[in-house]
């Protein structure tokens, strides 16, 4: 997010919400996010973009999510249920 905003604000002129009410405040920012969305893609199809940024360096493993222990799972099931009778 650092990264987002960091464009918005200097790249896209953006410095302060000139608008008053946390709807008007929330309008203002999702048409700045949309629009950043947009240059990004914009970028991409110039062939100028960068989409590979998410890959691994050489030298490391991808990190495998664990697989949950089915008796982890039925017990807070168990849980649930008891608390919910009470």
């Amino acid at each position: 997010m650092e990264g987002a905003s960091g464009v918005i604000k200097q790249d896209m002129d953006y410095e302060r919400v000139r608008r008053k009410g946390l709807e008007n405040v929330s309008c203002k920012c999702m048409l700045f996010c949309l629009g950043y969305n947009i240059r990004k893609l914009f970028t991409l199809i110039a062939g100028k973009g960068k989409i590979d940024y998410w890959i691994a360096p050489d030298g490391l493993e991808a990190e495998l999510p664990q697989t949950p222990k089915m008796e982890k799972i039925i017990k807070k099931l168990q849980r649930k249920e008891a608390a919910a009778k009470h």
